[in-house]
């Protein structure tokens, strides 16, 4: 058996078939759920815990056998098996990159690419989980090395912590096994209270961490340690076939994602452990009667590369055929080809894990070799894309201008648009560079200071989400010319509400309670914030809470309609059709209710004022892409920095009407 994606070393227990059609299912059902499903199937867990129990048991047996572990060796042969066809996908995908999918993508493709062959894609996912803006690209083509980098951690750990269990045995003059089996446990029990905890508290994060999956690794790894008896035969008949049934189940009984990898990941993971243990012992009615079948094996044998193929093969056809799902025919095409493809690279690495060609010294700097390609080619995409928009506001590029009442537009210039669409995804405020804004997870208050900030004019405190953050550049602007102080209180997907209940991040309850209380504090001339949540005209309940008690200090909000959200991507879009096609364009009535969030009140707010700039994003009938030469959008419906520029006039009127009702603008620091 090889030391691949959820298996061990040629050493581990000889050879199991039954074990082999267990990653079978385990690869089918990965890629038919992403395919078809596009949810979590509990596939890579199976993985988790197969490769724990074989890695386990190949370093038991080498140490009973040599007394002693070469971990050189070990990693050697670990790289010697998974490298060359990792690093060939990666190549795949590069080439496949360049060819087919839209420049936007690059430069995050590459970051991927590179976090992939360095194996750190799993911290680099996380990272992005908890980065609004990142969670808003679509899927890279590399995302799934996610699991092979956890592996890889763990592989490096794991021989570390063997060898601490056996010298702690000889000093104990205790069984290796049982000594190893305690480490483990000890381990295993740490870990799964950590996924627990932290995938309560972040789950997106928590889906990534490799801690949070060691115990999944661990459990298969107690069992080789532990070394189970023969099971009875129906005993073992009833639990295989049971046990099978929960796995094949799992991405049904846990629909979403966001469940993962905590309590419920330990369905498939117990499931996948109860057919390790039960094995072939069923007899003829048992489960290994179809997992040890010739064609589950053969399968099974290539799943390392089916996982490896599947899913950039998946990505290529959407972004080739511009859709978001397969038909069912495409999805079999698309498993068709990475089961081909998984066989064709198997038969190719051969030579190599025979040891037949090349050297493991060869084989090392051809993986550094490629490592260094990769880095090369983030540096070259990353230079390649540059932050635009120092030229918006001129007479080429007057954007929002463009739709002011009276605007001449039969005049402007065919030129490029700024941003250009690879450039839209960097264009942003600099608040994010400079870490101003609160992350996912986190309650605490960020703030930062723009514009005057010695005896301002009046201070203004800029409140909410990223659809209250996007308008900072604008208000950059204003501040230079009218010697405004901007203070920024922003976070990832939390808007300024007092009932935040349905958000997933629970820090942003607490966030709201704090951000309230300190703008009470601050005494600012004025409060900004949105209106509503992007095409729903309906002031919230507990925003209007949060209005209240602000307007009730004496310090005036002015809130504005949210702008529209897009059912795509705008930058891709405009990248493929152009900015003035049909299909990057989007009925003003599907992303605009009829009523603007002010009709939609009862009652009066006082001490609340309403902006609606949605001429500055629609006409009366459609919502386009770009206005006056300027992309609107960097993503589905968060502004260019560059657009929101351009919208600082039409700001600057009606706060300026504001300040002048206010008895004397704050100076608050």
């Amino acid at each position: 058996m090889s030391d691949r994606f959820g298996s061990g070393s040629p050493a581990a227990a000889g050879f199991r078939p039954e074990v082999e059609g267990l990653r079978a299912v385990a690869a089918l059902l990965v890629a038919a759920y992403h395919v078809w499903l596009g949810r979590v199937s509990g596939g890579v867990d199976v993985f988790f815990v197969i490769s724990g129990y074989l890695i386990t048991d190949s370093l038991l047996r080498q140490a009973e056998r040599d007394g002693r572990l070469d971990i050189g060796a070990f990693w050697m042969r670990l790289v010697r098996r998974l490298a060359p066809g990792a690093f060939l996908v990666l190549a795949a995908v590069t080439l496949g990159s360049a060819l087919i999918l839209p420049q936007v993508r690059w430069f995050e493709t590459a970051s991927e690419i590179l976090a992939a062959a360095l194996y750190v894609e799993n911290w680099r996912l996380a990272l992005n989980a908890v980065d609004y803006l990142a969670r808003e690209t679509p899927p890279s083509p590399v995302q799934h090395y996610w699991a092979l980098s956890v592996q890889a951690q763990f592989y490096l750990l794991w021989p570390f912590l063997a060898i601490v269990a056996f010298a702690l045995s000889r000093r104990l003059g205790t069984d290796r096994r049982r000594v190893l089996a305690t480490v483990i446990g000890a381990v295993l029990s740490a870990s799964l209270a950590y996924s627990i905890l932290i995938t309560g508290h972040d789950q997106p994060w928590a889906y990534f961490d490799s801690f949070a999956r060691l115990w999944e690794f661990c459990l298969g790894a107690l069992l080789a340690a532990i070394a189970v008896k023969r099971v009875p035969q129906l005993t073992a008949a009833i639990a295989g076939w049971a046990a099978l049934a929960a796995i094949i189940s799992c991405g049904l009984i846990f629909r979403a994602a966001d469940s993962f990898p905590g309590l419920a990941a330990l369905w498939p993971t117990i499931a996948a452990a109860v057919l390790l243990t039960v094995g072939s012992a069923g007899g003829r009615n048992g489960v290994h009667v179809l997992l040890a079948s010739r064609p589950m094996v053969a399968l099974g044998g290539v799943s390392y590369h089916l996982y490896l193929w599947h899913w950039p093969i998946l990505i290529f056809w959407l972004a080739d055929r511009d859709v978001a799902v397969p038909t069912d025919f495409e999805g079999m095409l698309i498993i068709a080809a990475a089961v081909a493809l998984a066989f064709l690279t198997t038969r190719l690495e051969l030579p190599l894990r025979r040891r037949r060609i090349g050297s493991d010294r060869a084989l090392l700097a051809s993986v550094g070799i490629a490592v260094l390609v990769v880095v090369a080619l983030h540096a070259f995409v990353g230079n390649s894309v540059s932050r635009e928009g120092a030229s918006v506001g001129t007479r080429n590029y007057p954007g929002a201008a463009a739709r002011a009442p009276g605007a001449e537009t039969a005049s402007l210039p065919d030129v490029p648009l700024l941003p250009t669409p690879i450039g839209a995804r960097r264009d942003v405020p600099r608040l994010y560079d400079e870490d101003c804004y609160q992350k996912l997870g986190e309650a605490e208050l960020t703030s930062c200071d723009y514009g005057t900030q010695v005896e301002p004019a009046a201070v203004i405190v800029l409140v909410g989400g990223s659809h209250s953050a996007h308008y900072l550049p604008a208000f950059e602007a204003l501040a230079g010319e009218r010697r405004w102080k901007i203070v920024t209180l922003t976070k990832s997907a939390c808007r300024w509400d007092a009932e935040p209940v349905d958000y997933k991040d629970q820090a942003c309850i607490v966030w709201n309670r704090r951000v309230t209380q300190r703008i009470i504090e601050l005494k600012p001339a004025l409060v900004v914030t949105t209106a509503n949540v992007a095409g729903n005209s309906d002031v919230p309940r507990g925003f209007i809470v949060q209005w209240k008690q602000v307007a009730a200090a004496g310090i005036p909000i002015l809130a504005i309609r949210d702008n529209p959200t897009f059912p795509f991507d705008v930058p891709e879009c405009v990248e493929r059709h152009g900015a003035k096609a049909a299909e990057c364009s989007v009925a003003r009535s599907a992303v605009l209710s009829e009523a603007s969030p002010e009709a939609t009140l009862s009652d009066p707010l006082a001490g609340v004022t309403f902006a609606d700039l949605s001429r500055y994003f629609c006409d009366d009938v459609s919502c386009p892409p770009a206005y006056g030469n300027v992309l609107i959008y960097r993503d589905r419906g968060h502004l260019t920095a560059s657009y929101a520029r351009t919208l600082a006039p039409f700001l600057g009127e009606r706060i300026d009407k504001i300040l002048r009702r206010t008895p004397g603008p704050s100076t608050a620091p």
